[in-house]
């Protein structure tokens, strides 16, 4: 889905989860942009979530496991990625500008939730 989705439209924006359940996704996805049968340099990726308190460069964030397994290997710019920033000292001002960053870029178009081994719906 999210490859057809870039085919149509190059400048989507997708809502990606972390953890075990996308690995998969994220692998094929790679593998693609590797073989030059998936371009997604246009499109816009906001993380699902954040730890709050989490240095953004510490192993264990969110910002660096979808840098790891998603937009390092897709090649996406920074500009092209987002999530929600846990180490701020304004939490509520934070959610603010989350949101207006996903309605800035024009809502999200394709939303990929994981399931956790314990039953949870995005985290």
């Amino acid at each position: 889905m999210i490859r057809r989705k870039l085919q149509r439209d190059p400048h989507a924006v997708f809502a990606l989860p972390t953890g075990t359940t996308p690995l998969a996704v994220y692998a094929q996805l790679a593998a693609w942009h590797a073989r030059s049968d998936l371009d997604a340099a246009r499109a816009a990726f906001f993380g699902l979530d954040e730890f709050v308190g989490l240095d953004p460069a510490h192993a264990a964030s969110f910002r660096q496991y979808l840098r790891t397994h998603l937009w390092d290997p897709l090649g996406i710019d920074e500009s092209r990625r987002d999530l929600p920033r846990g180490w701020v000292d304004d939490l509520a001002a934070e959610c603010l500008r989350y949101d207006r960053a996903i309605a800035d870029a024009g809502g999200i178009d394709l939303a990929v939730v994981g399931i956790g081994v314990n039953g949870h719906v995005g985290f």
